[in-house]
């Protein structure tokens, strides 16, 4: 995704990703408030705030999907920054160099 997506972009889709899986998965009722935890400042304030517009289809997208799941669902999401350097999932696979491309 070099060149195609920023990181924050990225940040905030597997934000998207994990409330997806979780109300998928767990069967979340509704009225329930889900944690969302990232280390971007950015994806945290997306969270809660967005104004993309057609210059940024790929977050206007991201921001829609979790309105509309969200929504869906009857849920609020609380987004909330997790120092990075304590946030072992999210980095584990951008230093994974030695798994295959595959």
């Amino acid at each position: 995704l070099l060149g195609r997506a920023s990181l924050n972009c990225l940040e905030s889709l597997g934000c998207y990703i994990c409330i997806a899986l979780a109300i998928e998965e767990d069967d979340v009722p509704p009225e329930s408030v889900i944690l969302s935890q990232t280390d971007s400042t950015s994806a945290a304030g997306w969270m809660n705030k967005s104004n993309f517009d057609d210059a940024t289809p790929l977050h206007m997208s991201i921001a829609r999907a979790m309105a509309s799941i969200l929504l869906n669902n009857e849920c609020v999401a609380h987004s909330s920054w997790i120092q990075g350097i304590i946030n072992d999932i999210a980095d584990c696979l951008p230093h994974a160099i030695h798994i295959a491309d595959k």
